[in-house]
């Protein structure tokens, strides 16, 4: 049911997928990882993808029918709109893309700063790490980045968390299966 409405209200542009992302990520207590917390990632990821290929399909559309309205010879003001039309479509596809690139980089600098996080108030307080939510922190993540391994570079994504302090031993835990991943689909 919160994964419904999260879905309902980034659609109507009330809550941005960055706030999703950072309640599930959330550094106090982990609280947000729950059922709900990743089926709310795996629906933010896959909306974002999604929006962005209906985009990429809507530019097509309009593009088709200003050429057919050039090649008809139609009057300079149906032309004139069916240009408008592309020029929108082109913002639109502009603003989906740069929204699933962010996304998906706010998605692994989240689970890898939180799971640096943990490894350091673990490592802090003397505590032990707890290895199944770790495993499934991982697993999730891994999961998403083998899913939609064709829509991000992987190399971007690996300089943002780089630039947010992410313990290494973290980095070579997530980075690795994802590089083969990639070079296996031709990433």
């Amino acid at each position: 049911m919160a994964t419904l409405l999260l879905s309902k209200l980034r659609k109507h542009r009330v809550v941005d997928g960055s706030a999703v992302l950072g309640y599930a990520f959330a550094h106090d207590g982990r609280g947000g990882l729950g059922t709900s917390g990743w089926e709310a990632v795996s629906e933010l990821v896959e909306s974002t993808v999604l929006e962005q290929r209906d985009a990429s399909q809507a530019l097509r559309r309009v593009e088709r029918r200003l050429e057919h309205l050039s090649s008809e010879g139609m009057d300079d003001a149906a032309v004139g709109h069916a240009q408008a039309d592309v020029d929108q479509a082109r913002t639109a596809l502009d603003d989906a893309r740069r929204s699933k690139k962010s996304i998906l980089a706010s998605l692994f600098t989240s689970a890898c700063s939180l799971l640096s996080a943990h490894e350091a108030s673990s490592a802090a307080s003397g505590a032990p790490l707890h290895h199944e939510w770790r495993r499934v922190v991982l697993g999730r993540t891994l999961a998403l980045g083998r899913l939609y391994a064709t829509e991000f570079s992987l190399q971007t994504v690996e300089i943002v968390v780089e630039g947010n302090d992410v313990a290494e031993n973290v980095r070579d835990l997530v980075f690795p299966p994802l590089r083969q991943v990639q070079t296996w689909v031709g990433g």
